[in-house]
């Protein structure tokens, strides 16, 4: 059995495996479309998803982009 652990994702709570990474995460959870992300209020590029783990607490923001007049 995988350790779980606690998260928050634009607000809401969820819990996954430990060992999770970032491109994990938008596997398991995927963006309906274009998106940039932070985590604990820092923002990571799409090139560090793979390195960046995710840890016990973390919050994470996933910011779409607003179109419009």
């Amino acid at each position: 059995m995988k350790a779980m652990i606690k998260i928050r994702i634009n607000g809401e709570q969820h819990e996954i495996a430990n060992q999770s990474n970032l491109a994990a995460l938008f596997t398991l959870f995927p963006p309906k479309s274009t998106f940039t992300c932070a985590l604990n209020g820092t923002f990571v590029g799409k090139d560090n998803y793979q390195q960046t783990q995710l840890k016990q607490g973390d919050s994470i923001d996933v910011l779409m982009p607003i179109v419009g007049g």
